[in-house]
């Protein structure tokens, strides 16, 4: 039981460190500063992430659940940098 409460805090820590709640938090401000009302950011934010979760489930299926969360979290990271120096 340790190594997996071991694996389950570590998923816990770099889904926190990859800083995606910061784009749910703050998507109506920065899409605000782009010329994007309220509205169609919530949809827009909400409408990538659903379609992130239809393709990973696809995805997982063929390539596995330990590369799919190393790449996910590297992709999600670099553009989170480039969300941030961005602005």
């Amino acid at each position: 039981m340790r190594r997996a409460t071991y694996i389950g805090l570590i998923m816990a820590v770099l889904q926190q460190l990859t800083g995606v709640n910061i784009i749910y938090f703050y998507s109506n401000q920065i899409l605000n500063n782009c010329g994007i009302d309220a509205g169609t950011a919530t949809l827009l934010v909400q409408g990538f992430s659903l379609l992130g979760v239809l393709m990973g489930i696809v995805i997982t299926g063929y390539v596995g659940r330990k590369t799919i969360m190393f790449w996910s979290s590297l992709i999600m990271s670099a553009l989170l940098i480039g969300t941030g120096i961005s602005l």
